[in-house]
């Protein structure tokens, strides 16, 4: 069950090193679109952290939370009793 195998050279543009790309504007805009993404998120982040559970959580969310955590024990009763030895060992 031989079968031919062709060999042969490949030739392509990319380098052979990938670090070796040059940059571009656009690469610069990335990167300052992301750091700034970053300082953006943990400011917000920073601000929530003086926020009561209340104002974080409405009540209709704790609900929905807590409801859909019961048909999860419900369903999954294996998983739930995982989930929560991890929770307690993580506290």
């Amino acid at each position: 069950m031989a079968t031919d195998v062709q060999t042969g050279t490949i030739t392509t543009q990319v380098p052979a090193r990938l670090d070796r790309l040059p940059w571009s504007r656009f690469h610069r805009r990335v990167v300052i679109g992301w750091a700034a993404l970053c300082f953006f998120l943990a400011g917000s982040g920073a601000s929530a952290a003086y926020l009561t559970v209340s104002e974080i959580f409405p009540n209709a969310f704790r609900m929905l939370a807590a409801g859909s955590s019961t048909l999860v024990r419900r369903r999954w009763p294996h998983h739930a009793r995982r989930i929560c030895t991890h929770a307690a060992a993580a506290t």
